[in-house]
């Protein structure tokens, strides 16, 4: 095949593709045309006169909501605010007076002279097993000074370094860490 044929072929592949294309958008018009149409015919009102009418609307809308707006910003009136703010107060320290704790009579009493509660210790710590080792009888609270409570507290020398390496090399927990990815 010669370059001359070639460039004839992909000139007339060109117009054919284009041809098509061509008729395929008309059809795809046609068909957005027929639905504009039912659509129309379901609400009454046809495709170009609905969009005129949602110009209107949107038009009316902007105008009324630029109108108010300058109307707020215009014609703002700051005397207006400590009016209304004075008339709020006037109406919020009665309200606090009224619901006030202080005006129950139960609550001022306790506010003037708290009860106090009283326990006796010895019927709660008379229950008590005195014979474990960190209980003392005279103040029947725990000790912790005993070599146990102190052991307990402070630990076990070295557990916090063993515990970091049970951690960082069992190759059990790090199976935990593997997802299989």
């Amino acid at each position: 095949m010669s370059v001359s044929s070639i460039r004839k072929f992909v000139k007339q592949q060109g117009r054919d593709a284009l041809r098509e294309t061509k008729k395929l958008s008309r059809e795809t018009l046609a068909q957005i045309r027929d639905i504009f149409s039912n659509i129309s015919g379901l609400t009454g009102v046809s495709t170009p006169d609905a969009v005129q009418q949602y110009y209107d609307t949107a038009s009316r809308y902007f105008e009324d909501a630029l109108g108010r707006g300058r109307e707020d910003v215009y014609g703002f009136e700051p005397r207006g605010i400590s009016e209304s703010a004075s008339v709020m107060k006037g109406m919020i320290d009665p309200a606090l007076d009224q619901y006030s704790l202080m005006n129950r009579g139960g609550f001022m009493s306790q506010a003037l002279n708290p009860s106090v509660v009283e326990i006796d210790p010895s019927k709660i710590f008379g229950s008590l097993d005195y014979s474990t080792k960190g209980y003392s009888t005279a103040n029947p609270l725990l000790d912790y000074r005993d070599a146990a409570s102190q052991a307990m507290i402070q630990g076990r020398r070295g557990a916090i370094e063993q515990q970091a390496d049970f951690y960082a090399n069992n190759p059990n927990v790090k199976g935990l860490m593997t997802y299989n990815v």
